[in-house]
């Protein structure tokens, strides 16, 4: 059980050492814009940006000292701010530090798939939830723009990983992220 958990942060340093060195740190308006979006939904921690060519999504990371990290492809503006925001929500609610919670908890009770069906439905629900505060308050106009925006960044990752999607096995997190 110690070898587990040793391994685990062992892994989690490893994943720290190169996320650091593979992303550029960012421009001064997009900068600009993440602290903008922060003040309006009342976020006071400074949050670090980083982009990369090496990624398709934008994601978060850290628990206390949030990190975005955002791809390099062009999106819009109006795009930008939306996903700043849909980021910024995140490290308002500690997501990250939940779902590092989670992550522990499935290494110790490895053996649950119980546990390992609730980790991922709790994923599915807290970007649901990110996603509905972002589009609160937005016109119809801002809406299709979102809904585009996460279309284009789900085409953009890797075929194999949204083959189950294609099967119409279940419903995709993405058309329940369109469904909001």
């Amino acid at each position: 059980m110690l070898g587990i958990i040793i391994l685990g942060f062992i892994q989690y340093r490893k994943e720290k050492k190169v996320l650091r060195f593979l992303f550029d740190y960012s421009e001064q308006m997009q900068e600009y814009e993440l602290n903008r979006v922060c003040n309006e939904i009342g976020y006071k921690k400074a949050i670090e940006f980083r982009q990369s060519d090496l990624i398709d999504i934008p994601f978060t990371t850290g628990c206390f000292k949030p990190i975005i990290y955002f791809p390099k492809f062009g999106i819009y503006a109006a795009g930008q701010k939306l996903i700043f925001k849909h980021e910024a929500y995140h490290c308002k609610a500690y997501d990250c530090l939940y779902r590092k919670i989670l992550f522990w908890i499935n290494v110790l009770y490895w053996f649950n798939p119980f546990l390992r069906i609730f980790t991922e439905y709790f994923v599915e629900i807290n970007e649901l939830a990110c996603d509905e505060r972002v589009l609160e308050g937005l016109d119809k106009k801002d809406l299709y723009h979102y809904a585009k925006l996460l279309a284009v960044m789900e085409c953009q990752t890797d075929f194999l990983k949204n083959a189950v999607f294609l099967t119409g096995y279940k419903k995709s997190l993405l058309e329940r992220r369109l469904e909001c």
